[in-house]
């Protein structure tokens, strides 16, 4: 009866305001339905949606959120997560999903970073060789050839101090010559965030170290 789906609803609400009777518990309610449809979204697995809503929440004690937009703060405890389990996303996979700006993310997650006592290792340069890889959609062959590649400038040390985009960038245009799997460099600039000068810069360094400069002739060899 009308009167009595009326009396339900009142006592459902009542139900819901004491359970959720302080600002923190219905923003953290809020905030982890947000969690849960962007994780799905990313294809992340429980563990690190989970690990997501515990930072939350303890931004949400430390009355972080008070004030800042809540998608923000979900977006950047999203990827504070990612970096923890080594889940290959960058800001800018976050920041679509949450359809915020990258730098908006990033001012909410160096907020939670200088708040929150958070062990977030730092991101190596095999980790942007396969999310730039994994963007591109490269073979698996590919993704090992760049690898390897990349492992002879780690051990030149031509990569300190230089961009980490633009090297990986440039190991993956030379794998994907190699393993004849053809591939724009300006696909791949815009996927890694760099310049086509800086692309070109890195592949000549990278084929002037010794037992790679004759790379274009490397597959020739293999056939």
């Amino acid at each position: 009866q009308p009167k009595q789906r009326m009396e339900i609803q009142r006592l459902r609400t009542w139900n819901s305001r004491s359970q959720l009777n302080d600002s923190v518990s219905r923003n953290l309610e809020k905030a982890l339905k947000y969690l849960n449809n962007f994780g799905d979204k990313l294809c992340l697995s429980q563990a690190v949606i989970e690990s997501a809503a515990y930072i939350y929440r303890k931004a949400a004690v430390k009355k972080l959120a008070k004030g800042r937009s809540t998608i923000g703060l979900v977006g950047a405890s999203l990827y504070a997560a990612c970096r923890e389990a080594s889940t290959p996303k960058t800001i800018l996979d976050v920041s679509e999903i949450c359809n915020i700006t990258s730098k908006e993310l990033m001012s909410h997650y160096k907020l939670i970073l200088n708040e929150l006592d958070l062990n977030i290792p730092a991101t190596k340069g095999p980790d942007y060789v396969t999310i730039i890889s994994n963007r591109l959609k490269l073979s698996e062959k590919t993704k090992r050839e760049a690898l390897q590649i990349f492992g002879h400038v780690e051990q030149r040390g031509i990569s300190i101090g230089k961009n980490p985009n633009a090297i990986a960038g440039a190991v993956i245009y030379l794998a994907s010559q190699i393993c004849d799997e053809f591939i724009r460099q300006v696909e791949i600039c815009q996927v890694a965030d760099i310049s086509t000068v800086s692309l070109r810069k890195r592949c000549k360094e990278i084929k002037a170290l010794p037992g790679l400069e004759n790379i274009e002739k490397i597959h020739e060899t293999q056939q």
